[in-house]
């Protein structure tokens, strides 16, 4: 039996735990991004004008 057959006899066998676990993976990569960004992105922005816009207003 292949991998991919007994990953599906499993799933098949246990479709909740399969559903957890993708939402605990969910979860976590969030958790990881959020983690990796820190507060985000727009704390150390900082939103200039480019060269040029002011005289066209």
């Amino acid at each position: 039996m292949s991998l991919t057959q007994r990953l599906a006899s499993v799933s098949a066998l246990h479709p909740w735990r399969v559903l957890a676990g993708w939402g605990l993976a969910l979860v976590a990569s969030i958790g990881a991004i959020a983690a990796l960004l820190g507060v985000g992105p727009h704390h150390r922005c900082q939103h200039h004008d480019p060269p040029g816009l002011g005289a066209r207003r």
